[in-house]
């Protein structure tokens, strides 16, 4: 990496020192800085610095006295040396420089850029040996002495003479200015902003109340200071830039935002406003400076490019299409606006927004947008057909528009949302409901779809209009008891399917007789089927009522029969206890009972259990339903109980409790029917008659023991 070279500034004004190593640093120089030849001479020794850059006029040890000592010493007399004055003019100055060996003699101002290519090309010389130190003939120390206290001398006589012109030049315009300096002061003093007076160095000669409450100082603190010493680090360069140009002549006046430290360490955002004061000839005086706080204008504006950004963020990541829209031509869209289009954002800009309507809706939707243009009241929001790049597929879009003023202009602001998908669903819903209802309608059972919080009707089917004689505004929005029941309260949860499904959240069924309208009792089969939300909540309830009339009659009829051919078993059975019939005999009787019972009885059995597709697991449940409903066909009151492990049928009562009597043939068959049956479940245990109304007890009491309930292979 290329080291930077070090030059060294001298000069006892701060600020001219300050922006000459502020030009320099950004020039890639390395820079230190003196503010007296004797500071120079002890920089030189630690330093080291490649070229000196120096001043003339300079208390302690001026730019001369400077020169003539680095010239005399050993180990810097070749130390190139450049003086920057506006002091020293003269062609004696120079000559006298020359004398002393001096590398270059620049006059203040002089263009920065100017001032650095002669630093540079001085550097360049001394290293390509063009110009060398040692060559310069060194003057002698009364010759030096003679041209220096001439020089010194005649720069006296000149600052005299400069002094008393501006002594004269002071007595005539004093006139003036006390005239006027009343006025200035009142209005310095007393205005509603900040206000400074400053030299052409930028040091504080005044300042008003304003600008010292501004900076927390007093006005004795404030005088002599220089302008960057209350600056923002960050805005000294630009302000100093400024300054330099204004004084320079390059501008009259200037205007920054920056950045003023008060005392007590608080930052504030300020517009200054710096004018320059000439003389009669020109020659600037002093600047005048106005500054304005703009803390909260400045907060104000950033907080506004902070909501800015986040609209815009928001605009450009939003899902739905967001457009302007000036004399029908697009002004600005969104990704999700090119997205829905099928383009990129820049090629729809400038492009007639009815080149992506569809053909059937450009006329609704143009028309709608020229006469909102016009003010009419027309719908702000509504559903079109877009057309996408490919001039095939349309996109259904829903829109939301507004008059707007856009960079001065009325435009039209929109947002477009994309409702294809929605608008396919809601197709297949129609057409899935109207499936439904055709389904609904085509069952001949009445079925109601009922509301679980208050009972009332959501939808029905044609059939159950048709049975209670109702239309289906009629029916909506009733309690289902009202027209059901001609009842004003809800069922009991005991005899209802729907309360218990309600209560429950499984199907449930009960029969009920009802007398019909021509009169005649009729069987209903009343189910209830639970319609759930995604957490298992029962919302509504499937009811169906079906007329089970003609089955209970079936039913009815099949336990006649049952019941005659138990008596005809019975009847067989009897010769089995019969006097005097032989063991022999008795044998081949009982064994031919059991077989016509199970001929004639099994076969069913097992397409009972086949139709209720029992699991293994509930088959002994199954069996002691069946087991009771077959008792229950001879007029045999009982009932299912558990005790333990064993399952119990208990009969209240004995269709032959006196034939019984002394005669064990009727507990013989319901032992047997017991018994046989339960062979046929394969499932391994064994049947007990506990008690007997016959011998005296209160019932009768069957015990089922079940050991193994895995089915046997039939």
């Amino acid at each position: 990496m290329k080291i930077p070279m070090k030059v060294l500034v001298v000069d006892d004004n701060r600020l001219d020192r300050l922006m000459l190593s502020k030009m320099l640093s950004s020039n890639n120089y390395e820079v230190v800085e003196a503010g007296n030849g004797v500071e120079a001479l002890e920089l030189i020794s630690s330093e080291k610095p490649d070229i000196v850059v120096s001043d003339i006029m300079m208390p302690v040890m001026d730019g001369f006295t400077l020169l003539r000592e680095i010239r005399k010493s050993r180990s810097s007399k070749e130390l190139p040396f450049i003086f920057y004055s506006a002091s020293y003019v003269k062609e004696k100055d120079r000559e006298l420089a020359n004398a002393l060996g001096v590398s270059r003699f620049i006059i203040k101002p002089v263009e920065p850029r100017e001032l650095v290519k002669e630093i540079t090309q001085a550097l360049l010389d001394i290293s390509s040996g063009k110009l060398k130190i040692s060559d310069t003939t060194p003057i002698k120390e009364e010759d030096y002495l003679e041209q220096y206290s001439r020089r010194i001398f005649k720069k006296l006589e000149e600052k005299v003479a400069e002094l008393e012109k501006e002594i004269e030049e002071r007595k005539r315009i004093e006139e003036e200015l006390r005239k006027s300096s009343a006025q200035f002061k009142v209005t310095f003093e007393e205005a509603p902003i900040g206000m400074a007076r400053m030299d052409t160095k930028g040091r504080i000669l005044e300042t008003n109340h304003i600008l010292q409450e501004m900076l927390g100082f007093m006005r004795e603190e404030l005088k002599n200071k220089v302008f960057t010493d209350f600056t923002h680090p960050d805005d000294v360069e630009l302000e100093m830039d400024r300054f330099n140009e204004l004084i320079l002549g390059k501008k009259d006046r200037f205007m920054i935002k920056k950045r003023y430290i008060r005392k007590n360490g608080t930052v504030f955002w300020a517009r200054i406003t710096v004018s320059l004061v000439r003389d009669a000839k020109g020659a600037p005086q002093f600047a005048i400076s106005m500054v304005e706080d703009i803390t909260e204008r400045k907060e104000a504006e950033e907080k506004l490019q902070e909501s800015e950004e986040k609209y815009r963020t928001l605009i450009e990541n939003i899902q739905d299409g967001v457009f302007i829209v000036i004399d029908g031509k697009f002004q600005f869209v969104n990704e999700a606006f090119a997205r829905m289009a099928g383009y990129e954002v820049e090629e729809i800009i400038g492009k007639d927004l009815r080149e992506f309507i569809a053909p059937e809706d450009v006329a609704k939707v143009f028309d709608y947008y020229t006469r909102r243009q016009a003010g009419e009241n027309v719908p702000y929001e509504y559903e079109f057909n877009a057309l996408h790049r490919d001039r095939k597929t349309r996109v259904v879009l829903n829109m939301t528009v507004a008059i707007i003023n856009y960079q001065g202009r009325i435009a039209t602001m929109g947002t477009l949302k994309d409702i294809t998908e929605r608008k396919h669903a809601e197709e297949l819903l129609r057409q899935s409901k109207e499936f439904a209802e055709t389904v609904l309608n085509s069952i001949n059972d009445p079925i109601t779809i009922i509301d679980v919080k208050d009972f009332t009707i959501i939808d029905i089917n044609e059939a159950f209009l048709k049975g209670y004689g109702l239309t289906k505004g009629q029916a909506i929005g009733k309690n289902c008891y009202e027209i059901t029941h001609k009842s004003n309260h809800p069922c009991s949860t005991d005899n209802c399917p729907l309360q218990v499904t309600r209560k429950t959240g499984s199907p449930s069924i009960c029969e009920h007789v009802d007398c019909a309208k021509n009169g005649i009792m009729q069987y209903l089969e009343v189910s209830a089927y639970p319609i759930k939300n995604e957490i298992g909540e029962v919302l509504s309830v499937v009811h169906i009522t079906r007329d089970i009339t003609e089955r209970k009659e079936a039913e009815k009829v099949q336990k006649e029969k049952a019941k005659a051919e138990l008596h005809g078993f019975i009847v067989s059975a009897l010769p089995v206890f019969a006097s005097g019939v032989p063991s022999g005999v008795r044998d081949i009787l009982i064994k031919n009972f059991s077989e016509r019972f199970e001929i004639n009885v099994k076969p069913r059995f097992n397409e009972e259990m086949k139709q209720k597709d029992v699991h293994p697991a509930q088959l002994v449940t199954a069996y002691m339903t069946w087991l009771s409903g077959l008792f229950s066909n001879f007029g045999i009151e009982n009932k299912i109980t558990k005790d333990g492990k064993k399952e119990v049928l208990e009969f209240n009562n004995c269709p032959w409790r006196n034939e019984a009597r002394g005669n064990p043939i009727f507990c013989f068959i319901c032992r047997s029917l017991a018994k046989r049956s339960f062979t046929w479940t394969g499932l391994k245990g064994n049947v007990e008659q506990k008690a007997s109304i016959a011998s005296g007890s209160k019932m009768c009491r069957f015990e089922i023991q079940v050991r193994d309930e895995k089915i046997k292979e039939k």
